[in-house]
């Protein structure tokens, strides 16, 4: 049958079931804590005896199977006694189940589901898990999202992830049900950065948290909730009283800012534009700042100097007045180079732009393909998973200051040249100094189209402001 949406699921074999697979706390469950209410069988009239005696005792247990009658081993080993087994305790599990009339029974603990298909009526799977009482798991979710949920003993871990190229505007639902008690509000764990946040704008509602949020290309999330302990007295109604926000707007506009709890317990929203923000809060009550001074994004457009490894075909040092491709240059080694490029540039930055509740963030653009970036000698790491951003606030300075972004390249474009252009590039007089060695077949052709290459930008400094409520 056809998985619902709001559910996810996962495929298990036999030696898991064996081996790995237990049941407790209303649960299938596995030791690295994935959970499952539902366990279904493939359309098969076999399965060994190990496994059913297995499955047996889960459902006794208080699980819950669906799926068809087995009939026999499908194996000699045993034989005839391994059959005469899965008949015996197969007609116990699934007692008088014909999948048309009769389409459930009680085992110990547990159940046992099963329905045949007719062309008229799919399964429906959802009717089945909410007659489990097990509602949507995570429901408001585009196709181009998907999700996965593990738990633990301290805490429920979800990970979205945006699988498109474009920016999503999304209302996720978290099931936070099964008399479940949370500790504090939800928390976003950003991998890349390690950084993690109290998220401040979240509704409760009906056994269910939403948290409205916008996701980048490709850009990937944990959401995680704590769970309280047995000592805490601390309980999902109890959550919503902490000041969460509900809804936030600009200029009478619903939007989707990045807003955390701050380390005092203040509700902050981090604003990149000018003009009017509402707030609506748990309660039904609203508050109204005004924003007018947040200063214009800077567009670092200088000219690059732009340093290449040696022996490349190319010159190792060049000056450009506007970021490109490498790609979309007029020379062919340099269209064709792989490698490492540094690019440096200055910028000036006021002095009113360094603000204690204001964040300078630097945003690369497009990259092609991993970018190392120094501010004034200071190391602010790699970028490589949009948006190409980064704080600069520890490293930026009023006046002058100096930029430099290390990128790396794939090895895509100097494979095309080299079968392209085998000992000598067209507009060169000199043979080529270098020639990628290859040890495989490559699948790489010399007609096909090249990567972007190199910083292409537009490089922006954007002030990001905070604003409590």
């Amino acid at each position: 049958p056809a998985m619902p949406d709001g559910y996810s699921y996962d495929f298990i074999n036999a030696e898991v079931i064996l081996q790995r697979l237990t049941f407790a706390d209303g649960y299938y469950q596995l030791p690295d804590g994935m959970r499952f209410k539902l366990l279904v069988l493939p359309k098969l009239e076999t399965m060994r005896p190990e496994i059913l005696i297995k499955i047996s005792q889960l459902v006794e247990q208080g699980g819950a199977i669906y799926g068809p009658k087995p009939q026999r081993s499908p194996s000699l080993q045993n034989y005839p006694f391994a059959d005469q087994t899965i008949r015996e305790l197969a007609t116990q599990m699934w007692q008088d189940i014909d999948g048309k009339k009769v389409t459930e029974a009680r085992y110990g603990k547990g159940a046992v589901f099963y329905q045949q298909a007719s062309h008229a009526q799919e399964i429906d799977l959802n009717r089945l898990l909410n007659q489990l009482n097990t509602p949507m798991d995570l429901s408001g979710l585009p196709d181009e999202v998907i999700w996965s949920h593990r738990s633990s003993d301290t805490h429920e871990i979800y990970f979205i992830a945006n699988q498109s190229e474009q920016v999503l505007t999304v209302n996720p639902s978290f099931r936070v049900t099964d008399g479940e008690t949370l500790s504090g509000a939800p928390q976003y764990f950003n991998a890349v950065t390690g950084d993690i946040t109290d998220i401040a704008q979240f509704r409760y509602h009906d056994g269910r948290i939403e948290i409205p949020m916008s996701l980048n290309q490709l850009e990937s999330r944990f959401i995680v909730f704590e769970k309280s302990h047995p000592t805490q007295s601390t309980t999902n109604e109890l959550q919503v009283d902490k000041g969460n926000i509900h809804q936030v707007s600009h200029n009478g506009e619903t939007v989707y800012l990045p807003n955390q709890f701050d380390s005092q317990g203040r509700r902050t929203l981090f604003v990149s534009k000018n003009g009017s923000y509402t707030v609506i809060n748990h309660d039904g009550s609203e508050q109204t700042t005004k924003v007018e001074d947040i200063p214009e994004v800077i567009v670092v457009n200088q000219p690059w100097q732009l340093t290449f490894s040696d022996d490349r075909d190319v010159p190792t040092s060049l000056t450009l007045n506007k970021l490109t491709s490498l790609t979309e240059l007029s020379q062919e080694a340099l269209k064709h180079y792989s490698g490492t490029v540094k690019y440096q540039t200055t910028f000036d930055i006021s002095p009113d732009m360094l603000r204690a509740d204001q964040q300078l963030q630097l945003d690369l653009g497009e990259v092609g393909v991993i970018a190392r970036v120094t501010l004034n000698n200071q190391d602010l790491n790699e970028l490589w998973s949009r948006p190409l951003t980064v704080n600069i606030n520890k490293a930026v300075k009023a006046g002058p200051n100096t930029l430099t972004v290390e990128v790396a390249t794939t090895w895509l474009n100097r494979i095309i040249g080299d079968l392209k252009y085998p000992t000598k590039y067209p507009d060169s007089a000199q043979p080529k100094q270098f020639t990628t060695s290859l040890t495989f077949e490559p699948k790489t052709s010399a007609k096909d189209e090249l990567q972007q290459s190199g910083l292409i930008g537009p490089v922006t400094i954007r002030p990001i402001r905070k604003v409590t409520f």
